[in-house]
């Protein structure tokens, strides 16, 4: 007669040997999948700082066309006045924690303009931006660099820069 082995499966060993190769996949994969996810966030905060700027450019042209602003005035514009005049049209869940300003400031000839960002939402920061110098990767905190925010130290207005029209 033949003998039957009943015992066919794995054992408690080779079960928790699979259990920790899995974990220790898991731990490599999750960590290049946050890390993507990450980089992903930053570069949409990126893009939108861009957008604001370019909200910035609209509303002056306008205050000029309106004879509200001179060609050499500065001008700040907040990220909440961009919102509520319809330049800046952020949506989504985060669309309200994104604030900030936007300094507007032509050259002595009134011809030339420089745009210059501080915003932040609930995970990202960026001071002293510009369209030329808004990178997603950089020493933490430094111009232009978006970064993640590391507490209330992020200048989020150009309320100090003399000489200047705000729109708030």
């Amino acid at each position: 007669m033949k003998k039957i082995n009943l015992k066919k499966g794995f054992t408690l060993v080779e079960l928790l040997a699979v259990i920790a190769i899995l974990s220790v996949i898991m731990l490599i994969g999750g960590q290049s999948v946050f890390g993507a996810l990450d980089n992903a966030q930053k570069g949409a905060f990126k893009t939108e700082s861009g957008l604001a700027i370019q909200a910035a450019n609209s509303a002056y042209q306008i205050d000029i066309l309106n004879r509200n602003v001179d060609t050499n005035d500065t001008v700040c514009y907040s990220i909440s006045w961009l919102k509520n005049n319809g330049y800046y049209n952020k949506q989504g869940n985060d669309a309200d924690s994104y604030i900030g300003s936007v300094l507007v400031k032509p050259d002595s000839s009134g011809k030339n303009v420089t745009y210059t960002i501080w915003m932040q939402n609930n995970k990202f920061k960026v001071s002293n931006g510009n369209l030329s110098n808004l990178v997603t990767d950089g020493a933490e905190g430094a111009d232009g660099v978006v970064s993640a925010i590391t507490g209330s130290d992020v200048t989020i207005d150009c309320n100090n820069t003399p000489g200047q029209t705000l729109k708030k």
